[in-house]
């Protein structure tokens, strides 16, 4: 026997289990990044390893899955419960992990299924007179009314002897019956509840609740920007933070740099998770709080309990670790443009996690040290060197060659790229949505819908065109595709972005090409050889805006 069949059969040997999603509103196609990473964290578990279940139970007929699918759930493979609980505690978009003992079209066929797999021997073992459990309903595409509730739980009383406890507070055993239902788009569709159609019923005990175990707050919640002592203007989400952070696989010990640390909302994560954190940034203003950090005015007897370094109210970037109770990070006042490494460090790297949100330009000013003529200058300590404008694509590349130059073999580099949206369309599918605008302008709903756009768009007035041009700017550049001269946005790429807000206003994030990962690889710098691209995420955000979540491997040297 071969040492790769040998794998394969101690995988086909693990338990499979029903990973349970949160149908997040922002971070839904990020879940299958996510719980990759932390498969691999928390069991060594590979991408490959993760999906090797039977047919039936493949989420699509392409194997893997990827952000097409909308179900908020899929079948995976894991060693064993711990594992299962490992990446259910940490993860921010897994609701719970749950065991299967029976699934079907109908409520029969689900309940012939529990027997078939989990027969009255095997049920016995886990729910008895002094095992309790209890039931948990779930509707995925519609509601359960109180009836329907009840009709449900009364079907599965088939599956019981009659004395088992039952303990609806501190149950020793959660039992799920989930129904998913398939939308119907159009008149008496999505919304109506009679046009829903079943896809499947599940009867799944539960292994590992996450996110939302009763009515606990998960742990990442404690962080949220509403609970800080101090904010900054680019304060990043805590839950993409948290999520960046799994993609990354950091955990205790590990060396985590953030090169653009701002205001340390990466760092306060992964210092969360017990690594060394380690920052710099060019602007001595974020480093320092001067006038960018303020006070959470909510939050102030947290900030009167922990003395800063200058006094009470202290707002430098230091003071969310200290209110939390975490190690400081190690910040440096540097460019990253210019390498501040010893050309002696490490030549195998040193740090094992990059975990950045490069500024572009819109909230925080991208600069570097530079000036148009050079000169001499007299070394004395109370010099500060000029600046100049740190283009997207010079601030991609300066990022991915610190990557390649600093991370250990294996270690990961984590950022975000904001994009237009409109770059994920071909030009002929941009000029196939123009005709169809065109051809339901005779469409009342359409009419108003357009005219409530114009409405809004006035409102906003000059303030906010303004603010849109500067946006289309920067992301345009962004792209290497329609980018003129010194990096300056093409005329072509800048009328296609025009062209796209007039036409094209998304409704949903379930559109195809935003689904489409081979659409966001075409719009990601150059990438090194020495580094493997490992997954690519997006995030809809709004005015036709967007950002990938990239997460990248340094190869062994």
């Amino acid at each position: 026997m071969s040492s790769s069949s040998g794998v394969v059969e101690a995988v086909e040997s693990w338990p499979v289990y029903l990973v349970w999603f949160v149908h997040h509103n922002s971070y839904y196609n990020l879940r299958f990044h996510e719980l990759e990473a932390l498969a691999d964290l928390c069991g060594n578990v590979s991408k490959e390893s993760l999906y090797a279940v039977e047919e039936d139970k493949k989420a699509t007929p392409t194997h893997p899955p990827t952000a097409l699918v909308e179900s908020p759930w899929v079948y995976v493979r894991l060693p064993t419960d711990e594992v299962a609980k490992s990446i259910a505690e940490r993860a921010v978009l897994v609701k719970a992990v749950l065991s299967v003992w029976g699934t079907g079209k109908t409520i029969p066929e689900t309940i012939e299924d529990v027997n078939k797999h989990m027969p009255r021997e095997k049920r016995r073992q886990i729910i008895t007179d002094e095992l309790s459990f209890k039931y948990k309903l779930f509707a995925f595409g519609r509601k359960f009314t109180g009836r329907e509730r009840q009709e449900l739980m009364d079907s599965f009383g088939c599956l019981w002897d009659g004395d088992e406890k039952v303990d609806i507070e501190n149950a020793k055993t959660v039992l799920w019956l989930i129904s998913e239902y398939e939308h119907t788009s159009g008149p008496g569709g999505a919304g109506n509840k009679k046009a829903s159609k079943v896809k499947r019923h599940f009867c799944a005990r539960e292994v590992a609740a996450g996110r939302y175990e009763d009515k606990q707050e998960p742990y990442f919640a404690r962080y949220e920007l509403t609970c800080r002592p101090v904010l900054g203007p680019t304060s990043l989400d805590n839950e993409l933070a948290f999520i960046m952070a799994n993609l990354a696989k950091i955990e205790r010990g590990k060396i985590v740099y953030d090169c653009f640390v701002g205001t340390g909302g990466l760092a306060l994560t992964a210092s969360h998770f017990g690594a060394f954190v380690m920052g710099s940034d060019i602007d001595i203003r974020v480093l320092r709080g001067h006038r960018v950090a303020y006070a959470n005015e909510g939050k102030s007897p947290l900030l009167d309990a922990v003395p800063g370094d200058s006094g009470p109210k202290d707002i430098s970037i230091f003071r969310n670790f200290l209110c939390y109770g975490l190690a400081r990070p190690e910040i440096i006042h540097a460019d990253m443009a210019a390498p501040f490494w010893r050309k002696d460090a490490k030549a195998d790297g040193f740090v094992d996690v990059i975990l950045t949100d490069p500024p572009y330009g819109i909230r925080a000013g991208t600069k570097r040290v530079g000036a148009k003529t050079e000169h001499v200058i007299a070394d004395r300590t109370t010099y500060v060197p000029q600046k100049v404008r740190y283009e997207t694509n010079e601030v991609m590349d300066d990022l991915l060659q610190r990557a390649v130059d600093i991370l250990v073999d294996n270690g990961m580099l984590v950022y975000l790229l904001p994009i237009e949206l409109s770059q994920l369309f071909t030009p002929e599918e941009l000029d196939v949505m123009e005709k169809s605008q065109e051809m339901a302008g005779d469409n009342p709903a359409e009419k108003t819908r357009k005219r409530k756009r114009k409405q809004e768009a006035a409102a906003r007035g000059k303030v906010a065109a303004s603010t849109r041009v500067i946006l289309r700017d920067e992301t345009v550049m962004m792209s290497r595709a329609g980018q003129g001269p010194k990096g300056e946005a093409s005329s072509e790429g800048d009328a296609q972005c025009v062209q796209y807000r007039d036409v094209y206003a998304p409704e949903t994030a379930r559109d195809l090409p935003f689904l489409t990962e081979s659409n966001y690889l075409r719009l990601l710098p150059p990438c090194p050889k020495e580094l493997e691209i490992v997954g690519v995420s997006l995030q809809i955000l709004s005015a036709g805006l967007g950002r990938l979540v990239v997460s990248m491997r340094r190869l062994p040297r």
